[in-house]
């Protein structure tokens, strides 16, 4: 109430004054907002900071260990599975594109940490600059003059190439976007089976507390010392979270297991996958160069 009717005095007092007096309170208000916001943040920091430090201080469980380390080998065995290119190569490919002007530098450098990544590989570059090429050819033979080339089938066998090497383009693609939809549903699934994890383990506690709490109710009306009650409680407790721990170690390593069986049969997949887009991009040439000669 006292600063209330002060607010109200100093609002009144500044409204006499003139704009310049409303002014000042204006900056003085604004300047108490700033302050309490201050305040706040820091608090907040502050409790981010202790609950960080407490963290830190508890020790990561082993189940997160493990589940950490199993993921970083699914995602290397992914990564080995996709790209099939080494460095010296993909390095050489890019320096070509660059010679034949079907790619700025820029450009390359970002490709190149999209090869890195996993995001496209470098046979998708390769085929997409080659198809490139095949494009520019088959545009040259379409407006050239008559005389200007002595082959016109080769025009239909290249776009025929181009076809198929867009097709494969574009199952390449697909795959890409299918292995980003696994992965967001997966990762989806861990957060699912982390929450429910804590609930167990909040659960377990609660029931440990309760135990503890009947333990020392039926011992205090037996008459038993309290130092001996709490001793009982204390072992029960540890007891609990042994058998908790050992619990969450023994889910984690199976979906340790799981995660490394899919990862097998994703990479076995992929590799079935593009064998088949490079036989039937293989089989629409035959056919596309038969029908030429023909």
């Amino acid at each position: 109430q006292p600063s209330k009717q002060a607010g109200e005095m100093s609002t009144t007092a500044a409204a006499r004054t003139g704009p310049q007096g409303q002014s000042l309170v204006l900056e003085s208000q604004a300047a108490m907002v700033a302050k309490a916001r201050r305040a706040a943040k820091a608090e907040m920091l502050a409790a981010k900071e202790a609950k960080e430090a407490d963290e830190a201080a508890a020790g990561e469980p082993a189940w997160k260990i493990a589940a950490r380390e199993a993921e970083a080998e699914a995602t290397v065995r992914a990564e080995e599975g996709r790209a099939p290119l080494d460095d010296e190569q993909l390095e050489s490919l890019f320096a070509q594109a660059v010679e034949q002007g079907l790619a700025e530098a820029e450009a390359c450098e970002r490709m190149r940490e999209n090869v890195r990544s996993g995001r496209f590989t470098a046979e998708h570059y390769r085929q997409m600059w080659s198809s490139r090429l095949e494009l520019q050819a088959d545009e040259y033979f379409e407006h050239a003059p008559a005389h200007a080339t002595s082959t016109p089938k080769a025009s239909a066998e290249v776009k025929a190439s181009a076809e198929a090497e867009a097709e494969a383009t574009a199952v390449a693609g697909k795959t890409a976007m299918s292995d980003a939809a696994a992965a967001a549903a997966e990762a989806e699934a861990e957060a699912e089976m982390a929450a429910a994890e804590k609930a167990e383990a909040e659960s377990v506690a609660a029931e440990a507390a309760a135990a503890a709490a009947t333990a020392a109710a039926a011992a205090a009306a037996a008459g038993e010392p309290a130092w001996k009650t709490a001793l009982k409680a204390k072992k029960a407790r540890a007891e609990a979270e042994v058998k908790a721990e050992a619990e969450a170690g023994a889910r984690a390593q199976a979906r340790a297991q799981a995660m490394k069986a899919k990862a097998e049969a994703k990479a076995i997949e992929d590799a079935e996958a593009a064998a088949s887009a490079a036989t039937a991009a293989t089989s629409a040439a035959a056919a596309a160069a038969a029908a030429v000669a023909a």
